[in-house]
């Protein structure tokens, strides 16, 4: 009752002056020190608190409720930055795996090139030497190529050139570390060749389009056909007998004319390959 007379002397002024006020404000704190008492000596308020309790749960996780969404919200973005965050991880990571899984490929693809262009060779002691393509220049007017190989690797003006399914064109320049290669298709190409299903000889010259060649000096009574192979003869003494030069892909006799028109497709795949072999000089 220490407390109750503490705030007696406080407000002393306010009880005398209205003795009814100060009446109450015993009977009250009477009231309170009573329900402490029989609280702590005894259960008898233990169901009524629990009853409050149960009555004001409700309400109380209505007033948590605004904590709970802001928690759980907080929870959300910061699982949602730590999964972009991952994410973003493996999407790099994947980026690189695709990269080397694209070198692979491209050295596989490159391998089985360099397979194919060794099984189409004669066998030989000295094939020649493989030259990588490194630049290519298709205008109509002049077909060439750049490969990395030179006068430092033994190449030499005229040399032949063949991928793995034919003749790809002569060496017209050669510089310390690279060579020009002058290809099959150029106006100023002329190879003698040979019908092998006939054996008649002819020449199969450039015609300034990429995938197309010419047979010159082919009579109108000539036995030539779709699909006939020509293939060096070996006349002359630049290029090597037996390498395929090109297909015929059409046959034009005009009336009133000499010579038909006799159209091939080259061979050798002038515009993918990436490496040929540059042979060795008869």
């Amino acid at each position: 009752m220490r407390w109750v007379a503490i705030y007696y002397r406080q407000n002393k002024a306010i009880f005398a002056s209205d003795p009814l006020k100060a009446l109450k404000a015993l009977l009250f704190c009477s009231i309170i020190v009573a329900m402490l008492v029989a609280d702590a000596r005894s259960s008898y308020l233990q169901s009524s608190r629990m009853l409050l309790r149960t009555l004001l749960a409700p309400l109380q996780q209505i007033a948590n409720f605004p904590e709970y969404i802001l928690d759980t919200a907080e929870n959300y973005l910061q699982d949602r930055q730590e999964l972009l965050q991952q994410l973003g991880k493996l999407e790099q990571e994947t980026l690189l795996l695709q990269a080397k899984l694209q070198q692979f490929d491209s050295l596989a693809i490159e391998n089985a090139s360099l397979r194919q262009l060794l099984q189409s060779t004669p066998l030989q002691e000295n094939l020649g030497i493989i030259a990588r393509v490194i630049n290519a220049d298709l205008n109509p007017f002049d077909h060439k190529i750049l490969l990395n190989k030179g006068l430092h690797d033994g190449i030499k003006l005229q040399q032949v050139a063949i991928d793995a399914s034919g003749i790809v064109g002569v060496v017209v320049q050669v510089d310390h570390n690279s060579c020009v290669l002058r290809l099959l298709t150029d106006l100023s190409i002329a190879v003698p060749v040979v019908n092998s299903r006939t054996g008649v000889r002819s020449i199969a010259n450039g015609t300034g389009v990429i995938d197309s060649l010419q047979l010159l000096y082919v009579s109108t009574t000539a036995d030539v056909q779709r699909g006939d192979k020509l293939v060096t003869s070996g006349f002359g003494t630049q290029y090597p007998s037996g390498y395929p030069v090109g297909s015929v892909s059409n046959v034009d006799h005009v009336l009133g004319t000499v010579f038909s028109t006799v159209l091939l497709t080259p061979a050798a795949a002038l515009q993918v390959s990436k490496y040929v072999l540059l042979l060795a000089a008869k």
